[in-house]
Parts: C-alpha cells; sequence; structure tokens
C-alpha cells in the first residue's frame, strides 16, 4: 500500500530513520564544537590565572610606567562614557562571581543613546591601576576601586573609586573584540592586588570541572519502526508556520496566526474561480402576468419537472416541435408537471380579451425586457377555448386568423424550417442556434410562448443563451450563467435585418 508520498511505507521508514540520525549527528557535532571552545576558553583562563604573562613596556608607548609596575592587559581604543541616565547597581568587586558568560557577547559596538561621551584614548590594566589615556589621563588604582559593574548587554565597565565624588556613574565603553579580555584580566588582577590569585584560579578549574561534565552525550540511534505517522511532519510544519515557534510568547503567537489565516484566505481568493451565482428569485405574481401579445393562457416557464423531461417529450411527440406557440397538451387537460400557477378553481375571474389581441406598439418594437401587465381570460374560457385557439387551421365565425403565435397566421412573421434553426423551437421572431446570425440582447417580449425560459429570464442582464436543461437564459456573458441549469448549452441568435 502506497502512501501519500508515493512510496512503500517500509522505504519512507527506513529513509526517515536515515534522515533523522543524520540530523542527530550534525547537531551533536555542532553541540560538541561550541562545547570544545567554550573549554580550551577556560583551561586558558585558568592557566592565564596561575602564570599571567605581562606586556612589555614599548608596547604601551603611552603610559608612564612606576617603578615595578608591569600590565597584564591594554587595548588602543576606549571610550570614556558618562551615564545620563539609570546603570546597573554598583557593587564591590570580587571574583566568586565570575563566569565565562560573563565575556560573551555579542554585545551593541556604539554608544547607547543614554550615554555621554566623554574622550576617546587607549586603556591598560596594570598590577596596580586602570590607566585610560584620553585627552585627560584617568586613573582607577586597584586597591581603592570601591564599586565595579559588567553591563551584560552592553561593552560598558562602570567604575567607581573609594572616596572620589564624581556626580554620575562613569564607565569605560571598549571595542567588541575587547571585552573579554579587559573584564577576565581586571578580574584576575583585582584578585591577584588582595593576594587570592591561586584562589581564583581554583574557581576557574571548578568552572571547568562543571563544564566538562556538560559535555554532549552521542545521540541514540532510531530505526525505520521509530519512524512517527506521515502526516505529522506536514502537520508540524504547518503548527510552526501559522502558531510559531513553541518558545514564542502568546502575544507573539496570536499575531503570527492572525497574519497567516490572513493571507491563507488572500491567497485562497486570488487563486480559487469565484463561485457561480445563485439563481434570483422571481418577483412575477404567477397567474397575474401574460406573455403581451400572444392572447392565450399564460405560459408555464416555471415548470418543477427534471432537466430531462422537456427532451423525452419532444422525442415522442416530433410533429408537436413544428407547431408555433406553448403546446396545447400543456394546458388542455391535467399536466404532471409542478407548476406554480394559480389553481383554476380559485383563481378570480376577470375581464376575458380576445384571443387575438395584438401586441402592443411598445411590445412590437422589443424596447426592453419587461412583461405588460394583462388581462387574463375568465378560467372557464381560457380552458374551453384553448384548443381551438391553437389547433392548425381553426378560425373565428367571422373569418379572422388565429392568435399571431399560431402556425397558419400570415403575415412578415412566418416562420423557417428546422434546418435554418438548427433545432431551435419554431417561433415568428427569427431565433435559432446555429452559429451564425446577431447575440439578442433585447428579446420580443412573447419569447416565453416558444421557448422555455429560466424562473428569473427577465431580470437577466446580458444576452440570450440556452442552458444544458434546454431552458433559455438572460444571463449570457455573465460569471455564473446558467448556475441552476448545468451551465451554458450554446447561444441563441436572431436572423440579420430582422
Amino acid at each position: 500500500m502506497a502512501t501519500s508520498t508515493g512510496t512503500d511505507p517500509g522505504a519512507w521508514r527506513a529513509g526517515w530513520a536515515r534522515r533523522e540520525n543524520a540530523r542527530r549527528r550534525r547537531e551533536h557535532e555542532h553541540a560538541s564544537s561550541v562545547w570544545e571552545r567554550a573549554d580550551a576558553e577556560l583551561r586558558s583562563l585558568a592557566a592565564t590565572a596561575r602564570s599571567p604573562r605581562p606586556v612589555a613596556a614599548d608596547q604601551v608607548p603611552w603610559l608612564d610606567l612606576r617603578p615595578g609596575e608591569q600590565v597584564w592587559w591594554h587595548s588602543p581604543s576606549a571610550r570614556l562614557v558618562r551615564a545620563a541616565g539609570i546603570v546597573p547597581t554598583l557593587r564591590r568587586p570580587r571574583f566568586h562571581d565570575f563566569t565565562p558568560s560573563q565575556l560573551a557577547g555579542p554585545f551593541a559596538d556604539r554608544v547607547p543613546a543614554d550615554l555621554r561621551l566623554m574622550d576617546t584614548g587607549p586603556v591598560a590594566i596594570t598590577d596596580r591601576r586602570v590607566v585610560f589615556g584620553g585627552a585627560r589621563r584617568r586613573d582607577w588604582v586597584l586597591v581603592r576601586l570601591a564599586l565595579l559593574a559588567h553591563d551584560p548587554d552592553r561593552t560598558v565597565t562602570w567604575l567607581s573609586a573609594a572616596g572620589t565624588h564624581e556626580g554620575p556613574a562613569i564607565g569605560l565603553v571598549l571595542d567588541s573584540y575587547a571585552v573579554a579580555g579587559f573584564r577576565f584580566h581586571l578580574t584576575r588582577a583585582l584578585a591577584e592586588i588582595s593576594g587570592r590569585r591561586s584562589e581564583f584560579a581554583a574557581h576557574l578549574e571548578r568552572l571547568r570541572a562543571a563544564h566538562r561534565r556538560e559535555r554532549p552525550l552521542p545521540p541514540a540511534t532510531v530505526r525505520p519502526a521509530d519512524a512517527p505517522n506521515p502526516l505529522v511532519p506536514p502537520l508540524a510544519a504547518l503548527a510552526r508556520l501559522y502558531a510559531g515557534p513553541s518558545g514564542a510568547s502568546s502575544a507573539r503567537r496570536v499575531t503570527r496566526c492572525v497574519a497567516a489565516v490572513a493571507v491563507t484566505l488572500a491567497l485562497a481568493s486570488v487563486a480559487l474561480p469565484a463561485f457561480p451565482a445563485f439563481p434570483r428569485p422571481s418577483t412575477t405574481v404567477p397567474g397575474e402576468l401574460t406573455v403581451a401579445g400572444l392572447g392565450g393562457p399564460e405560459v408555464d416557464t416555471e415548470s418543477l419537472v427534471p432537466p430531462g423531461a422537456d427532451s423525452a417529450d419532444s422525442a415522442d411527440s416530433g410533429a408537436d416541435s413544428q407547431r408555433l406557440g406553448p403546446d396545447p397538451a400543456r394546458h388542455s387537460g391535467p399536466s404532471p408537471r409542478a407548476s406554480r400557477s394559480r389553481p383554476a378553481d380559485t383563481a378570480t375571474p376577470r375581464p376575458s380579451v380576445p384571443a387575438n389581441r395584438a401586441p402592443s406598439p411598445a411590445a412590437g418594437k422589443g424596447h426592453g425586457r419587461g412583461r405588460e401587465l394583462a388581462r387574463t381570460r375568465d378560467p372557464a374560457a381560457a380552458a374551453g377555448g384553448s384548443d381551438s385557439a391553437r389547433s392548425p387551421g381553426s378560425a373565428d365565425s367571422s373569418g379572422s386568423s388565429g392568435p399571431a403565435g399560431s402556425p397558419d397566421s400570415p403575415g412578415p412573421q412566418g416562420q423557417s424550417g428546422d434546418a435554418d434553426r438548427c433545432g431551435a423551437p419554431a417561433n415568428p421572431y427569427g431565433y435559432h442556434f446555429c452559429g451564425n446570425g446577431r447575440p439578442i440582447a433585447s428579446p420580443e417580449p412573447g419569447i416565453c410562448g416558444y421557448f422555455r425560459c429560466t424562473t428569473d429570464f427577465w431580470a437577466g442582464t446580458g444576452f440570450l443563451v440556452q442552458c444544458r436543461d434546454d431552458a433559455i437564459s438572460m444571463d449570457g456573458g455573465h460569471r455564473g450563467a446558467c448556475a441552476g441549469h448545468r451551465g451554458v448549452l450554446r447561444m441563441v441568435r436572431g436572423t440579420p435585418g430582422r
């Protein structure tokens, strides 16, 4: 059985064990390298504390040495500063709390804004004093050095001699590379001036022994059976991406999670296609509006029959496709389709309208897409006259022709053959499914008498298209057209010049 990565589970577990062992070896090698450097530094510090080596006098020509005075350390550059704000608490110098962490960085090289620069120059540590060789020479005698503090975050060491009243604390800002040497040799010189150099060396040996006990152990070797579930690594990566590292603060993790979710949603909105629009609800009151100019019963444009039913009906009655206007079988008898039209027995009687009522001038010109309010005929008259009004070749007693949409009615709106319509229903407007012709943006008001319109047909703002369930829609050219009718099948076109 293959996993989501397309590899055999056994091979994946073996590869995971190989990669995990290699990662553990790299981490152990890095930790061992850091430990060995710290151990070498402690060994060198202990050896220097036991037997220090003085600096030759010619290396510090600016310093006037006193008889028997030796230089332990010097630096060509230092800055004398005065505190303008809060400084670390100064305490009596001692070596019992000395640790290599006081020598480690990183430290900021620049002079902080809360310190006022007073002078620059070289600095040296002798067995008797700390000397600053700026424009004004300053000495701190070791035996009189009462207070001392090393800033843990900056390269500043604060010094205060006993019996001085210099106001705000004064300190020395060293270069980053000189911090470790200055602080160590100052501590060692203070221990030596007090006669406790051997104790300071023993203190360093104890630090080295404790460090040796913390030597990194070789990592344990993992086996393929120790491999986690394949879903754990990607889930852990997602957790780190959205929530941040486990050691981060809660506020930082929440901020990162919110930002990651916002970026994900923005990318998803750009990458994913827009969802199709849902059909808009029709505002037409069933049974109150009829198609202007047809003069017959209202057309069932809101049938709830499944999409395949119309094609089945058309296959069974091929002759009916040659007739103009709505199918008489839909209204002459009980229909199995559920319609939203008002039942005949509960309809409010209204004054009847002649069956051959002509379209209004505005409707004939095709202005707008709205449907004209018309008076419905008496339900009994409509039921009784539907067959005679739609039967081919029928005519009234006065010799007038049938409705404008009847097959035998003469006039300029005659219908064309099936081949000219490319399968479109017969209609007097010349609308067809062929590839030539003009797109229809303003259909004739009586179109729903010859085509099956969608529920929200007249609310569309595009051009005329046929959906895949044979209904027609005015949403052509818009995203989500025919969304509730299985999508767009083809465009409905008009005959040029009509």
